[in-house]
């Protein structure tokens, strides 16, 4: 397990099975820990981080075993280690999560409604998204955005490639961010990327009219199994607005967005068929 973000999320996992399992209140828990409430909470939503030691006496209040205690310690001791994207400065903390997240993904299933999906994007398409941002950030801030950007675009050629599977409504591929140049470069790059095994792209077309995911853009991120810590991450969906992110793990909940996105790629072309599209709408640059 190399991200914390992972690490913590299956902290606190853990800790508020336990908890719940031994009938402890999270008023008592925190008590007997000697935390606030408050930090307890945000300890078992994976928002903070927790000490070893303050991680293992909870456990132990739990009535955990040692072997159970030893993970949740080293779990806690990884979930405090720093990130490799934390060199970057202008991650907002609210997006630090999902990097996290992609960072130990095995598979990704994208649907994206106005942009091309980040791990497909190209240089100067990022840098034309980043100067339409309210926030007006700076050069240095935009080129940091972009060297994020293409570190998180090696997941998808390293060892261990995760499989991506995106679809990408025609509107994203028809709006000429950055220009005519900087689209064509996009396009003809959306292209290559599709003949890696690990990668499909499919385009959802406007003739194919009404569709199940027309109230926008998300995410799903499934984890591999950690059977030699008894780990078994939840599937994840991620939701962006401005300024924020919902990060959604009920079963139920993310079983509705897999069933929308099955949806959406059934109803888009075919991959084939999509690299021709693709192809078409590159031509006409």
């Amino acid at each position: 397990m190399n991200s914390p973000t992972v690490a913590r999320r299956a902290l606190a996992r853990i800790l508020k099975t336990a908890r719940e399992e031994a009938g402890r209140t999270g008023a008592q828990a925190s008590k007997y820990a000697g935390i606030h409430p408050g930090t307890l909470s945000r300890v078992e939503n994976a928002e903070t981080k927790i000490a070893p030691g303050t991680a293992m006496l909870l456990a132990r209040f739990y009535g955990a075993s040692e072997e159970d205690c030893d993970l949740v310690v080293e779990l806690a001791r990884a979930g405090r280690e720093r990130s490799w994207w934390q060199r970057y400065k202008s991650i907002p903390t609210w997006f630090d999560g999902y990097i996290g997240l992609e960072t130990e993904a095995r598979e990704i299933s994208s649907y994206q409604a106005e942009l091309i999906p980040g791990l497909l994007q190209t240089p100067d398409y990022v840098r034309a998204l980043s100067k339409t941002l309210i926030t007006q950030d700076s050069d240095e801030e935009i080129e940091q955005r972009i060297a994020l950007r293409q570190d998180r675009q090696k997941r998808l050629s390293s060892e261990t490639a995760v499989d991506f599977h995106a679809v990408i409504n025609e509107s994203a591929l028809r709006r000429r961010v950055g220009g005519s140049e900087a689209m064509r470069i996009q396009l003809a790059h959306l292209v290559a990327m599709s003949e890696r095994g690990n990668i499909t792209i499919q385009v959802l077309s406007f003739e194919s009219g009404a569709h199940a995911a027309h109230e926008g853009a998300f995410t799903v991120m499934r984890f591999p199994v950690q059977k030699d810590q008894k780990i078994e991450l939840p599937d994840v969906t991620y939701v962006e607005y401005p300024q924020g992110a919902l990060y959604l793990e009920e079963p139920h909940t993310v079983a509705n967005f897999s069933s929308i996105f099955a949806n959406v790629a059934d109803q888009a072309l075919n991959p084939e068929d999509s690299v021709a599209f693709i192809q078409q709408v590159l031509d006409e640059h």
